[in-house]
């Protein structure tokens, strides 16, 4: 449960159609507007949808787990409520269901229809960090590539798209991208290791409101090989991040019935 708890996390969280391209000052001038906004926001809901196919070695089989991920977060005081929704796909049950408060009471973890109240030493590292938590993705690591961005316009937003095959030109930023995209399963450093991670393809597409310049929405493809040990895990991955309530969000409570029925983790150890 903590591993998975904290790959979404991480993953939290664990990330971007029209008419003609305009200028390169064009767009840089649009993305530089969109990160000083960003910079301002103290609350915000991301919902995040991850769709990802998995072949480990030689299987014959992809399996697919597919994640759905709702975040609304504060950032002074840190608090934040999640919930996740995973399915392996082709209409199968969910493969799990978990939801997640942190706030100024504690944090609480509800897994298999049970709610569990973690240690004051993992809280407070959580609202110790709170700062560092982020539900979208690091767009600044962009920034050497704008000039091979291409914008476009609709009628309410800027569309700022990137979008390469070429590994050798753009190699820091494709295994930093692939890398992040699995720091909960594997350490950040063997994710990253010249050998082990090999991105085949890397696209985003980044919705701008053009008045406000909020970031309204961007999806993320990656296609890698990752070998960990003797695993060779080829990924395809499909994320799509809405992101709304920019600092309109109060400080999140958890609930009276969540602090009422809440087992302590150590008890809950201990089973």
């Amino acid at each position: 449960m903590m591993k998975r708890m904290f790959q979404f996390l991480v993953f939290s969280s664990v990330l971007f159609i029209i008419s003609a391209c305009s200028s390169t000052g064009d767009q840089e001038e649009v993305f530089d507007k969109m990160l000083q906004k960003i910079d301002t926001y103290e609350s915000m809901h991301t919902k995040i949808y991850l769709d990802q196919y998995m072949k480990e070695n030689d299987e014959l089989e992809e399996r697919q787990l597919r994640t759905l991920s709702n975040i609304a977060l504060t950032r002074e005081p840190f608090t934040m409520h999640q919930t996740i929704n995973v399915d392996a796909g082709k209409g199968e049950e969910a493969v799990s269901n978990e939801e997640i408060y942190i706030t100024e009471q504690g944090m609480f973890v509800q897994s298999e229809d049970e709610w569990i109240q973690f240690p004051p030493e993992m809280h407070e590292m959580m609202i110790g960090n709170g700062n560092e938590f982020h539900t979208i993705i690091d767009l600044e690591v962009f920034q050497d590539v704008l000039k091979e961005m291409k914008i476009e316009e609709t009628g309410k937003q800027y569309i700022l798209r990137f979008s390469t095959t070429d590994q050798k030109k753009h190699d820091d930023l494709m295994r930093l991208i692939a890398a992040s995209s699995v720091a909960g399963q594997f350490q950040m450093e063997e994710a990253m290791a010249f050998d082990a991670l090999t991105v085949d393809r890397l696209r985003l597409e980044l919705y701008v409101d053009k008045e406000t310049y909020d970031l309204n929405m961007y999806n993320l493809d990656l296609e890698f090989d990752l070998t960990f040990e003797d695993i060779v895990l080829s990924m395809v991955q499909h994320t799509e991040t809405e992101i709304t309530e920019m600092n309109e969000i109060e400080p999140i409570e958890t609930p009276q019935d969540v602090l009422d029925n809440a087992v302590d983790f150590e008890q809950e150890m201990q089973k």
